[in-house]
């Protein structure tokens, strides 16, 4: 299907008991921080035409007053954040980690800054992305 910015999008569900089914987690590091992604914050340019394609076309739900969150389709309490694209923005992807310490001293080890906060630890990609780990 083709997105509000007119980019061709592509959707893979894996049937139970495919080959990809069946390969899933076998190729882990033997450290890893997290297997789930709670939320994350993306860059618009047209926040009306995206709420209406993700709302509309993919079945999220609206999580917020402003329509800008909205919770992924299904049953999970997983985010999407949609913000203007602006030049200050700092999109944001959140895992979920078992223990939020761990996770800190795993990355500290492969010598990333860690910035902690109340009930988190994030770390900065190389253009900005903010890459937070949380204990749900």
């Amino acid at each position: 299907m083709h997105g509000p910015d007119d980019q061709q999008l592509e959707y893979t569900q894996y049937m139970p008991g495919s080959l990809h089914s069946l390969d899933h987690g076998k190729h882990l590091a033997e450290r890893w921080s997290s297997l789930h992604m709670l939320e994350a914050t993306t860059a618009v340019r047209n926040l009306a035409a995206e709420r209406a394609y993700y709302t509309d076309k993919l079945g999220f739900k609206s999580a917020d007053s402003e329509g800008n969150v909205m919770y992924v389709a299904g049953n999970s309490d997983d985010k999407l954040e949609l913000q203007s694209d602006t030049a200050n923005l700092k999109p944001r992807v959140v895992f979920a980690v078992a223990n939020v310490r761990q996770a800190e001293r795993d990355l500290r080890s492969r010598g990333f800054k860690v910035q902690k906060s109340h009930h988190a630890v994030s770390v900065s990609d190389p253009v900005n992305t903010v890459i937070a780990f949380v204990a749900p």
